[in-house]
């Protein structure tokens, strides 16, 4: 298997990885900062956009459609569990008083890490996008 097989299998697992360790980044800032703090990282999608350049993979990634593709999933996420949480509400099960405020707790708490990586995705495409501008040719 060539390193450029390998590259492109794990571009999905290292983008996951990177909005995972960036939403934590942004919450232990906003922790000690709160209100007064602003993160970015350009340098992944930068050093992403350069090795596919350098490994000729641009059109292989680009026709996986990777960033389109996970927002899309995590849209379908979030309706899902909108729609989960609307038929627990109105299905009427009297279920203790704690556990339903529980249940909804942690369905908002889906909803928003859900929304936040969507946001971060988004972000990554942006910054990807731009950077692979200066890498491509005329």
């Amino acid at each position: 298997m060539c390193i450029r097989d390998r590259y492109q299998r794990r571009v999905h697992g290292l983008t996951l990885n990177y909005v995972e360790n960036i939403l934590i980044v942004k919450e232990k800032l906003t922790k000690k900062n709160p209100g007064d703090a602003f993160l970015t990282d350009d340098g992944f999608s930068l050093g992403l956009a350069y090795f596919l350049k350098l490994l000729e993979l641009n059109r292989r990634f680009e026709a996986l459609h990777w960033f389109d593709e996970m927002s899309s999933g995590l849209q379908e996420e979030t309706v899902r569990l909108t729609t989960e949480r609307t038929k627990k509400k109105t299905t009427g099960a009297k279920n203790y008083k704690t556990n339903e405020e529980e249940q909804n707790m942690q369905a908002q708490l889906s909803l928003r890490r859900i929304r936040l990586q969507l946001e971060e995705f988004r972000m990554l495409h942006l910054n990807w996008e731009a950077a692979a501008i200066l890498f491509r040719e005329e």
